[in-house]
């Protein structure tokens, strides 16, 4: 729980958050004003199709659009998500061009949401970097933009 702090530690004020909403309370107008971005977000999300966008999915995309034009390695992904290698490749699969995978009885592909591309890095050829690509940055800004439309206020 967050508490406002006074000059007299007896004197506490407890802040009220969302999660503090009893079901027989109503939101106040500043808490639906303060959240009504997140719907419009989320409805983005699901714009891709039939198939969703897991927050981790969401993580990396983020990472990687924060990272700019340079992009981003692998092992810089892994160590600012907290995630092992394999999960990380696979989230990069799914938000490039897909990848495969084998279970006991076949070969097995799974499309992806065509967001990322990858190039060579310069620095270590054996290395590749991870950027946006044109789908990448049109879907990155349309988000940006849903969050920015309503958090200035413009409903």
């Amino acid at each position: 729980m967050q508490f406002l702090e006074r000059k007299n530690m007896d004197d506490r004020i407890k802040l009220r958050t969302l999660n503090d909403l009893q079901a027989t309370e109503k939101q106040s107008p500043e808490d639906v004003s303060n959240n009504q971005w997140f719907f419009p977000f989320v409805d983005k999300l699901c714009s891709l199709g039939s198939d969703t966008m897991s927050m981790q999915q969401l993580n990396v995309l983020c990472f990687i659009a924060k990272q700019g034009a340079n992009g981003a390695l692998a092992k810089d992904i892994c160590g600012a998500t907290n995630t092992n290698l394999s999960s990380i490749q696979r989230q990069l699969g799914r938000l490039g061009k897909g990848y495969k995978f084998k279970n006991k009885l076949e070969t097995r592909e799974r499309a992806g949401f065509d967001l990322l591309e990858d190039f060579q890095d310069p620095s270590n050829r054996k290395q590749y970097r991870w950027v946006l690509n044109k789908k990448g940055v049109r879907f990155f800004k349309q988000l940006n933009s849903v969050v920015v439309r309503y958090d200035k206020g413009d409903v």
